[in-house]
């Protein structure tokens, strides 16, 4: 071997190693956003005065979601088999409005909301999470669910179900 066919295999494997703290660099970033608090796709808003205004503007539903993102068990398993999914994002974009309203315990995850949430527990009585509240968009109270096992479909009927008799919902179906 030669001298230019070792300093050929060093570019190479310089160059691979390089290639792969760049994917492990982007897997990270993806990561890193998925799990971040705002990381709910579809249409969650995290400002309840703001939704109330969509709710009235729209005659939709709200749906407030109470979780614990970063420590709750079932609150991830709601978000990762029910709210994440098509059907779901689906549903809640033309018949909902949507609020996230977190009590994250890691401090990194901390954020001004965490004290409005606080608050908003205390307003709507919720002792435990992952608690659902649906009210109207006059803030009656249509009712309350929480994680079900069965994934987002079967969820989005159950949801159906609930806000049905109290008002007519408007989805593409």
């Amino acid at each position: 071997m030669t001298t230019t066919d070792s300093s050929f295999d060093a570019r190479k494997t310089s160059m691979g190693i390089m290639n792969h703290a760049k994917r492990l660099h982007l897997l990270v970033i993806v990561l890193t956003c998925a799990t971040s608090p705002g990381a709910f796709a579809g249409p969650w808003m995290t400002d309840y005065e703001k939704a109330l205004v969509k709710a009235k503007e729209e005659n939709k539903p709200m749906l407030l979601n109470f979780t614990g993102s970063d420590w709750c068990h079932w609150c991830i398993k709601l978000s990762d088999e029910v709210f994440s999914e098509k059907k779901f994002e689906n549903f809640a974009e033309e018949a909902l409005v949507c609020v996230t309203l977190d009590s994250p315990r890691g401090s990194a995850r901390k954020s001004k909301n965490t004290a409005r949430t606080a608050s908003m527990k205390g307003r709507f009585r919720v002792r435990g999470v992952p608690t659902i509240v649906l009210l109207k968009p006059d803030e009656q109270e249509i009712g309350r669910t929480g994680y079900r096992k069965g994934g987002a479909e079967p969820y989005v009927e159950h949801l159906k179900a609930m806000i049905s008799p109290h008002m007519e919902l408007a989805t593409g179906e």
